[in-house]
């Protein structure tokens, strides 16, 4: 890897985008259960830039969708999984099971580096900037090469880390669609948690840290990643549709396939629809109970009915 000066990695992040592709070795996975149109979209602009790279299609639950055919239509290796874990891990032991998906992802594309696939993820070209981390995502708006996410102000996010790594540069996060990570690197990551000497637990996290930290992919894999020595950089090729970016091979937040549009809701809307769903079907299952510690924002009872 050729991990440039901080200095240079701002420079690169402000100069005009080139279009210059470049060979990497790259795998993709995703967690697919809402979406299944927008899904489909996803991989077809995919196989048309990366038609042999190796995607691992996890078939997050089997109540919304079974994305079987569509795996095989776009030459996936299909993964289903009967238990839905969404993008939102209200209980903890949903936010261990992503980390072991995501390490069963690996194994199974054997490549250097992995793109974490959401269905607001468009494929518009190669790659044509290496990332500068070993963890890259999205900038959240941000012109510096510090993400608009970031940890000031959030629990004791920044404090805990650099009691590990008093001097690691932290860049905030947002690991979100069409971001990549080292595979390697997770393998480091993953040993901390599952390995036969573990340094960390996700309660000890989220303890020392904030409840949120571990709910949501994009917060946890920048935590995790930090806490092994590794930084989180935003990434050229990782643009937003909904900040007005379009430059970039791996377009997050192109939500046009969603089926909220069809049905006269806002994005927010959507989010608090989904999340109170996935909240309500976890406490049914018996894997979350009513008294359980997790985020209480945009949860609607109206969804329930």
């Amino acid at each position: 890897m050729n991990i440039t000066s901080f200095s240079e990695y701002e420079h690169i992040l402000r100069s005009p985008y080139i279009h210059n592709p470049i060979d990497i070795d790259i795998g993709f996975f995703g967690l697919c259960s809402y979406q299944y149109h927008a899904w489909d979209f996803v991989f077809l602009t995919i196989r048309h830039y990366y038609p042999t790279a190796p995607i691992v299609l996890i078939n997050d639950g089997m109540d919304q969708f079974d994305y079987s055919e569509m795996a095989e239509k776009y030459n996936c290796i299909y993964i289903k999984k009967e238990v839905e874990i969404c993008l939102h891990y209200p209980d903890i032991e949903a936010s261990y099971e992503f980390l072991k998906r995501t390490f069963e992802a690996c194994k199974l594309s054997k490549t250097e580096w992995m793109i974490h696939l959401h269905p607001d993820v468009v494929c518009q070209g190669r790659i044509c900037y290496h990332p500068n981390a070993h963890l890259a995502g999205v900038a959240c708006g941000s012109y510096t090469g510090i993400s608009n996410n970031n940890w000031n102000g959030v629990g004791n996010v920044e404090n805990y880390i650099r009691k590990f790594y008093p001097n690691i540069e932290l860049n905030g996060f947002g690991w979100c669609g069409g971001s990549i990570m080292n595979v390697e690197a997770f393998y480091v990551v993953y040993d901390s948690i599952f390995g036969e000497n573990p340094k960390f637990t996700l309660e000890q996290i989220r303890e020392n840290t904030a409840i949120h930290v571990t709910e949501h992919e994009d917060t946890m894999m920048s935590v995790l990643f930090a806490l092994n020595g590794f930084v989180y950089r935003i990434w050229k090729d990782n643009p937003e549709f909904h900040r007005g970016e379009r430059n970039g091979a791996f377009l997050h937040g192109y939500k046009e396939h969603y089926d909220f549009k069809y049905q006269g809701m806002s994005v927010s809307d959507y989010y608090t629809k989904v999340r109170t769903e996935n909240i309500s079907k976890r406490i049914k299952e018996g894997r979350l109970n009513n008294n359980a510690n997790y985020t209480s924002n945009n949860v609607d009872e109206k969804y329930l009915k």
